[in-house]
C-alpha cells in the first residue's frame, strides 16, 4: 500500500503511442536544489519499484520543469550520473506554456 503525496506534484497514469505510463510530476520550488533532486529521485525510484509489481507494463517518468532542467546544477556530472545509474526516464515541460518540451529516455 503506497499513498501518493499530492500536494504540490502530481502523479497520474496515462498513454504515450501504445505505452502505459505514469508520471511523477515535481516542481523543483524549494530553495535548495539538491534537496529538490534528492526527493524527486527518491519519489521516482519508490513509485517505480511499486509499478513493477502492481503494474509492471507501465513504464514510470519523472517530469521537471524545464528551468530546473536547464540549472546548471542538474546538468552537472553528479546529476547526469544519477540519471544514467537509474535508467530514469524524465518529461521536461514547460511551466508557462504548460505542454512537454522534451521526452528523454536514458536506456
Amino acid at each position: 500500500y503506497m499513498e501518493i503525496d499530492l500536494a504540490a506534484e502530481i502523479v497520474f497514469a496515462a498513454e504515450k503511442g501504445s505505452k502505459k505510463i505514469a508520471v511523477e510530476v515535481k516542481s523543483f520550488l524549494k530553495k535548495s536544489f539538491m534537496t529538490n533532486f534528492h526527493e524527486a529521485m527518491g519519489q521516482y525510484l519508490d513509485y517505480k519499484s511499486a509499478m513493477e509489481d502492481f503494474e509492471p507494463d507501465r513504464e514510470v517518468y519523472l517530469a521537471i520543469p524545464n528551468h530546473a532542467f536547464e540549472n546548471p546544477i542538474f546538468q552537472g556530472r553528479f546529476i547526469q550520473k544519477r540519471i544514467k545509474e537509474e535508467n530514469a526516464k524524465l518529461i521536461i515541460f514547460s511551466t508557462i506554456e504548460n505542454v512537454i518540451l522534451q521526452w528523454l529516455e536514458n536506456n
